[in-house]
């Protein structure tokens, strides 16, 4: 069966993780709600499956075009599962990171949970945030943990085979798309040179900046006089990612809000040691013996402590840290999280 699936985004990788045991029994497919329509009118039994729902809202340019696009959203998805289909919705995130007129967007939230034939959360803070959003009915609640990309970079064998020694070990990394809530500008701020000269530690910041943004070049500009930042700012293409990564002494997630991190679980999936923020979903996602590298959020002096600590482990240290992130990645691979998801569809459609 095809599952209409809004959306998907071609740069990430999610989508072929989650589906990746399903091969031959559900086969994910882009669309919206008027094709899900469309498609059951003719076709009969049919998913459609919303992910990062504020997609419909991206384009609004005032509050009562979104307001309208909202509207027309809840009535077709109203009559789509009037005509017998099901709807499947998963939280990706406390709020969208780039969106104006939340209250809009928070009121198409509660309709979506209310007509959700299954309501799909990837780790328990986010069924703390939904009861506060939406009080959810919680016998539609289901909790499908994030699949890790174990296999999807690379080969897994690759990864289990990979050296625990990193080949820049002063470096710390920051990865994924260049965006203003990544806190990149924060970084360079609690990393000052005074600071990474003092710890003989570099900077570097990979990735694809917005080409709608500016936000790349207001960083150039504050790193002009910085020799100890390495700003590479590019899409880096898949097959180099893996390395990029276990190259560095540790990276970095310097933005703190939110519920599920690609990067994190990127980290946990090629054994890549991470300073994040000592949140409940990253506590959820990491090892017990990888939380020493967790930060306080909002304290610097925490999150500099996490740095130094990340980039002075000790041979033993990272690989006892690298291994017990292997070991979550395996209990996470994406065809055990995808035969769980399967098992969600089969209930809605047999």
């Amino acid at each position: 069966m095809q599952v209409i699936n809004y959306t998907i985004y071609g740069d990430n990788p999610y989508h072929e993780a989650l589906y990746s045991g399903l091969t031959g029994r559900y086969e994910p497919a882009k669309g919206d709600i008027d094709l899900a329509v469309t498609q059951i009118e003719n076709e009969g039994k049919k998913i459609f499956h919303i992910h990062w729902e504020e997609h419909c809202l991206r384009l609004c340019a005032t509050k009562s075009e979104a307001r309208s696009v909202s509207e027309y959203f809840v009535e077709r998805c109203r009559h789509f599962k009037k005509a017998g289909g099901k709807i499947v919705w998963t939280m990706h995130n406390l709020m969208p990171h780039e969106l104006e007129h939340p209250d809009i967007f928070l009121g198409l939230r509660r309709s979506i949970v209310e007509m959700a034939d299954r309501v799909l959360i990837h780790n328990l803070e986010a069924l703390k945030i939904l009861h506060e959003q939406a009080a959810p009915n919680p016998t539609k609640v289901y909790y499908l943990p994030h699949p890790s990309y174990l296999g999807v970079y690379e080969a897994s064998e690759r990864t289990r085979s990979r050296s625990d020694a990193p080949t820049r070990p002063r470096t710390v990394q920051a990865f994924g798309m260049v965006r203003r809530y990544k806190g990149l500008d924060g970084l360079l701020d609690n990393l000052p040179p005074s600071f990474t000269e003092n710890h003989g530690i570099d900077l570097r910041i990979s990735g694809q900046p917005l080409p709608t943004d500016n936000y790349a070049h207001e960083l150039a500009a504050k790193c002009e006089t910085r020799s100890d930042v390495d700003l590479d700012f590019r899409k880096v293409p898949s097959e180099e990612v893996p390395d990029l990564l276990r190259q560095a002494g540790c990276v970095v997630l310097p933005y703190e809000r939110f519920l599920t991190s690609g990067v994190a679980l990127l980290c946990l999936s090629v054994g890549a040691p991470a300073v994040a923020p000592d949140t409940p979903p990253m506590r959820e996602l990491f090892p017990a013996v990888a939380h020493r590298l967790l930060y306080k959020a909002g304290d610097m002096d925490d999150f500099r402590r996490a740095i130094v600590e990340a980039i002075d482990l000790s041979s033993e240290e990272r690989a006892n840290i690298v291994s017990a992130y292997l070991k979550r990645a395996e209990y996470l691979r994406p065809e055990r999280i995808s035969g769980q998801l399967g098992k969600i569809y089969d209930a809605l459609v047999n």
